[in-house]
C-alpha cells in the first residue's frame, strides 16, 4: 500500500459537501427501485400465491438484506486493483440488479426462477446500499452524520414515493414488465454516480484479523448496539406490509395504494430530513426516544381510524411516514457512531444486517401470523406487534445514548464512542 499524503492522514480530509447531494441522488435512485419491491406481493399473488404465503416469499427474496455483512467485509478486505475496495462493488451492483428486475415479472407462474430473479434484485440493492454505506461512514465527519442519513433516507423515501405512484398505475395495468424494469434500469445506472466521490487510502488492506474482531465484539455498547438493532428492525416491519394492508386489507385498487404510499413516503422524507437535522444539532437522546413514542402512539392510533376515507387514511400515513423517517434516520446515526471506520463497511452492515434480521424473519413474519392467521386478515391488530417491539428498543436504547457525546471530526477514525 503507498504511503499516505499528508492530506490523506488527516481524517476525513477527502470530505466534500457535494457528496451528500450524490449520496441523495443515489438513494433518490435506489427508492425508485425499492418501491418496486414492495409490490413483489402484489406480483406474487397475480401469479397465484395468497397473502400469508405472498409476504413469507417477499421475506425469503429479501434475504440478501440480511447478508449485507458479507458485502461489508468483501469491501473492506478485498481492493480490486487500483479502483479501490468501495466503488467496483457499487457498480457491480448496478448490472446485477438491472438484471434481476428485468427478469422478476417475465415469469408466467410462481416458480424457483421467479425467487432467484428476486435474489438478483435483493443482491444488486443490498450490495450497493451496503457498500455505498460503508463509503459515506469512511468519508462523513460526526457531525456530518445526521444531515448525511437524513438526505439519504429522505431522498429514499421520495424515490420510494415516485415509484409507488409509477408501479400502482402500471401494475394495476397489469403490465408488470414495465413496472419492474424502469425502476431497475434507474437505480443501475445511478450506481455509475459513485465514480464522484473520491474514495479515501484504507487505513488497513491487509484484511481483519479475528482478534480485532473479538476486540470490538467484545465491547459491551457494541454488544448493546446489536441487540438494539433486531429489536429496532422488528419494529419497523410495518413498511413491508403497508402495501398488503392497503391492497388486501382495506380492498384499495392498486393505483389507490400507490398514491397512499406516495403520502406515506412523502412523509417519510420530512421526518428523515428533519430528524437527520436535529440529531446533528441536538443528540440522539432526543431524537430516537421522541421518534419512538410517536411510531408506538400511531401504532395505536390505526385500530381506530376511519378506513372507508381516504383523505383520511391519507393524513395518517403522512404522519405516520414522518415519524418512520425520524426513527429510521435516528437508528442509522447510531449504527454509525458505532461503527469505526477500520472496519467501517463490516460494522454498519453488520448493524443493517441485524436490523434486517428484526424486519424481515421476526417482525413482518410475526405482524403477518397475527394479523392473517390469528385476527383473520386484521393487519391492523397484526401491527401492535411492532409496538412491542419499539417500545423494548426504547429501553435498550438508553444504554446507548445517555450521557453519549459523538466523537469528534478531528479524532482518530479508528476510535469509536465511549463506553
Amino acid at each position: 500500500m503507498p504511503p499516505k499524503t499528508p492530506e490523506e492522514s488527516i481524517p476525513y480530509a477527502s470530505w466534500k459537501n457535494r457528496y451528500i447531494i450524490i449520496q441523495s441522488m443515489f438513494y433518490l435512485a435506489q427508492g425508485v427501485a425499492m418501491g418496486a419491491l414492495f409490490y413483489i406481493p402484489s406480483l406474487l399473488r397475480n401469479r397465484g400465491l395468497n397473502d400469508f404465503e405472498s409476504i413469507i416469499i417477499q421475506s425469503v427474496i429479501g434475504l440478501p438484506w440480511i447478508l449485507k455483512i458479507i458485502f461489508g467485509i468483501m469491501s473492506d478486505n478485498v481492493s480490486i486493483g487500483n479502483y479501490g475496495r468501495r466503488k467496483p462493488y457499487i457498480i457491480l451492483a448496478g448490472f446485477v440488479g438491472i438484471i434481476g428486475f428485468a427478469t422478476l415479472p417475465i415469469h408466467p407462474v410462481f416458480g424457483p426462477l421467479m425467487v432467484a430473479s428476486g435474489f438478483l434484485a435483493s443482491i444488486g440493492t443490498s450490495m450497493s446500499d451496503g457498500v455505498l454505506d460503508a463509503l459515506a461512514v469512511d468519508v462523513t465527519p460526526p457531525e456530518k452524520r445526521g444531515t448525511m442519513q437524513g438526505t439519504a433516507w429522505g431522498s429514499r423515501a421520495i424515490g420510494l414515493g415516485i415509484s409507488s405512484l409509477f408501479v400502482g398505475i402500471f401494475s394495476a395495468l397489469n403490465d408488470w414488465f414495465i413496472a419492474f424494469a424502469i425502476p431497475g434500469s434507474v437505480f443501475g445506472l445511478a450506481c455509475f454516480m459513485v465514480i464522484l466521490i473520491k474514495e479515501p487510502i484504507s487505513p488497513d488492506l491487509t484484511g481483519i484479523s479475528r482478534n480485532l474482531l473479538k476486540s470490538v465484539f467484545k465491547k459491551k455498547k457494541i454488544q448493546i448496539c446489536t441487540l438494539f438493532q433486531i429489536v429496532a428492525g422488528a419494529g419497523i416491519s410495518i413498511s413491508l406490509i403497508i402495501q398488503t394492508y392497503l391492497e388486501s386489507g382495506l380492498g384499495y385498487d392498486l393505483d389507490i395504494v400507490g398514491f397512499v404510499l406516495f403520502i406515506f413516503l412523502t412523509g417519510m422524507f420530512f421526518g428523515s430530513m428533519f430528524f437527520g437535522y436535529l440529531g446533528d444539532k441536538l443528540s440522539s437522546e432526543i431524537t430516537l426516544p421522541t421518534s419512538t413514542l410517536m411510531n408506538i402512539a400511531l401504532i395505536i392510533v390505526v385500530l381506530f381510524i376511519n378506513t372507508s376515507d381516504i383523505l383520511f387514511v391519507s393524513v395518517f400515513f403522512f404522519l405516520f411516514g414522518i415519524s418512520s423517517g425520524a426513527y429510521q434516520t435516528s437508528q442509522l446515526r447510531i449504527s454509525m457512531d458505532y461503527s469505526p471506520s477500520i472496519l467501517g463497511g463490516t460494522m454498519f452492515n453488520f448493524y443493517n444486517s441485524m436490523a434486517n434480521v428484526g424486519q424481515l424473519v421476526i417482525g413482518s413474519v410475526l405482524i403477518a401470523y397475527v394479523g392473517e392467521v390469528i385476527f383473520q386478515g386484521n393487519l391492523q391488530f397484526g401491527w401492535q406487534v411492532a409496538s412491542v417491539f419499539l417500545f423494548l428498543s426504547i429501553l435498550i436504547s438508553m444504554k446507548l445514548i445517555r450521557n453519549y457525546q459523538v466523537e469528534g471530526s478531528t479524532e482518530p477514525a479508528t476510535e469509536m464512542p465511549e463506553e
